[in-house]
């Protein structure tokens, strides 16, 4: 998942994981993973425009009241009150390689959009 304060950019920091994922589906050679910049700038086959495209509608790639709204919608439907997040956001050029600060942006946005203060409390007290 990638959340990020727009769509657009969501999807800008999620294109580095997908076009590594469509590489790895088609077998082809994978290297490290692209910065935002480099994975805009890269050309791409059709086939693995597709897949993206098709990895694009199936992943939570959204601003965080769509992608809070996403998730929420996903426990309903199978009945679950906890959910796992695998956060996908690449970096920009510039960033600490040691660090995923788009990562944990998107961890922040959506934890913002799913808790309120009175929850965080009152999980942070049961957690004692």
């Amino acid at each position: 998942m990638s959340v990020a304060e727009t769509r657009v950019e969501a999807l800008a920091l999620a294109l580095p994981q997908m076009q590594q994922m469509a590489r790895l589906r088609s077998g082809l050679p994978l290297g490290p993973l692209a910065t935002v910049e480099e994975a805009a700038a890269a050309p791409m086959a059709p086939a693995l425009l597709q897949m993206i495209e098709r990895m694009a509608a199936a992943w939570i790639i959204d601003e965080p009241g769509a992608a809070a709204a996403r998730i929420r919608a996903l426990a309903a439907k199978f009945g679950v009150d906890e959910v796992m997040l695998q956060p996908i956001a690449s970096a920009h050029t510039g960033a600490d390689a040691a660090t995923s600060p788009g990562r944990a942006r998107t961890l922040e946005l959506l934890a913002a959009e799913l808790f309120t203060g009175e929850q965080l409390a009152a999980e942070e007290l049961a957690a004692v």
